[in-house]
């Protein structure tokens, strides 16, 4: 074994969260690994999202709304199991000391936007209708 590590954990990156009227949040659509505590608050934001895009919607509305979903938290997602795998390396680090490590923590969860990140704004903003490609 050439090279180990503390946190084996795996992460789900599915390319498709949707299909018809069923969809997936949380880390059944995108699990993280557990550096930045951000499992369970994605699925928030997830829950969310969902709510506000689902809110007046017909049953004809739904795969389209589903599919809208996906197009405002993927990236967002991407950028959370990024973050959470770089701050990963950061705690396995031995090149850098302790207060080194917590500032870059803190960097990352700044840029994440970690405490002020909101979805319910980002999901009323949005048009519901429009759908970008993938």
């Amino acid at each position: 074994m050439d090279h180990t590590f503390r946190w084996a954990s795996t992460t789900v990156r599915r390319k498709t969260w949707s299909t018809g009227r069923i969809t997936r949040l949380g880390d059944a659509a995108h699990a993280v690994t557990p550096q930045l505590g951000q499992g369970a608050n994605q699925a928030v934001e997830d829950a969310i999202t969902l709510a506000v895009l689902l809110q007046d919607a017909q049953a004809a509305d739904i795969p389209m709304r589903l599919r809208r979903y996906e197009d405002l938290r993927i990236e967002r997602t991407r950028q959370v199991h990024d973050g959470s795998r770089e701050a990963g390396a950061l705690y396995r680090s031995t090149e850098l000391s302790p207060g080194q490590q917590a500032e870059r923590i803190v960097a990352i969860n700044d840029r994440l936007q970690l405490d002020t990140h909101d979805a319910e704004r980002i999901a009323n903003d949005a048009p519901h209708g429009t759908l970008t490609t993938r």
